[in-house]
């Protein structure tokens, strides 16, 4: 886990801020094209980005505005960071749908049969509970998340 502060910026219609290079070394074994995919907390709260490459083996870090609001930031703010990288064919469930996993048995395995298979798996949250997709050990989830890999 790489943590630092840096100072939201703008480009554009785009906030952003730019990421140490200390950080672009250290997750560079993790590149795809040159993006690297991370999670972590902006703010403690949690996020998922992508560490886009600008200049030199540095990165960006695009801050939306659903990250900017839910961690309660604006451009202007020196906002803490902690992040670590993901493998490029790695798949991480959210803090809540990891949580749903560990608590319905079978379901996580099954999640995982379908995301090495390179199957899509969808499980979307509506009021009415689980939308499901194939898959009865997924019943009873109430989060969502998308997880696929592309045929090869």
């Amino acid at each position: 886990m790489e943590r630092f502060r840096a100072l939201i910026r703008r480009q554009g219609p785009n906030p952003y801020v730019d990421v140490p290079e200390r950080v672009s070394r250290a997750y560079s074994a993790f590149e795809q094209s040159g993006r690297i995919g991370v999670d972590g907390t902006l703010e403690g709260v949690e996020i998922r980005a992508t560490l886009v490459p600008v200049d030199k083996g540095r990165h960006r870090l695009y801050i939306n505005g659903g990250m900017r609001s839910a961690a309660g930031v604006e451009v202007g703010d020196t906002v803490s960071f902690a992040l670590r990288a993901n493998k490029p064919d790695q798949v991480r469930p959210p803090t809540d749908v990891a949580t749903a996993l560990r608590g319905t048995e079978g379901a996580a395995g099954a999640l995982d049969a379908r995301h090495h298979t390179g199957a899509s798996c969808c499980a979307t949250s509506t009021t009415r509970g689980l939308h499901r997709h194939g898959s009865a050990a997924f019943e009873g989830l109430s989060t969502i998340f998308w997880a696929s890999r592309p045929a090869e």
